[in-house]
């Protein structure tokens, strides 16, 4: 049987399977993920580490995140494509990058997030619920079953009115 999630950087020496769906699936638009993919957002899968076997030594660049965190972005040391992303917050999982899948067309994002950081020319699906900063899964509440919580902190109103409203006036500008 061949895994549903499987990928390769862009020489091949790094590539990954998974057999599991994610936890997790959103576009970050945080000024980090701006500056390490070179565009306006980074389309990211979260699933158990466990579950992600990976071909090949990826490196690790580490950072701290707005939130304090070390978020290490995973990349191949000979072509220098990003892949991966681990979250000290979150030790048991692995971030994959979508835009690394054999078969990109099985990425189903949830939302876009840290949207209040996104780039003024960067048009973003209005049909996804937007949140203005992380989405709250990703600080470290995994649900029992398996999957993430993904609701807007405390007083935030997003619904996808307000994305739409987002969407349109990027487009504007």
């Amino acid at each position: 049987m061949s895994s549903k999630y499987t990928g390769q950087c862009l020489c091949g020496q790094i590539s990954y399977a998974v057999d599991v769906e994610p936890l997790f699936a959103g576009n970050c638009h945080c000024k980090d993920c701006q500056r390490t993919s070179g565009s306006a957002d980074v389309p990211a899968m979260i699933f158990p580490a466990s579950k992600v076997v990976i071909h090949g030594e990826p490196r690790y660049f580490v950072s701290t995140s707005d939130s304090g965190n070390a978020h290490s972005r995973g990349f191949c040391p000979n072509c220098g494509s990003q892949l991966f992303a681990r979250f000290s917050h979150l030790p048991d999982v692995l971030g994959i990058k979508a835009g690394t899948l054999h078969e990109t067309s099985h990425y189903q994002p949830m939302l876009d997030f840290h949207v209040a950081s996104a780039a003024a020319w960067d048009v973003m699906n209005p049909a996804l619920p937007k949140k203005t900063r992380r989405c709250s899964s990703l600080s470290g509440q995994l649900l029992p079953e398996g999957g993430v919580r993904c609701h807007p902190p405390a007083g935030l109103v997003d619904d996808r009115a307000q994305g739409k409203a987002v969407a349109q006036k990027r487009q504007s500008q």
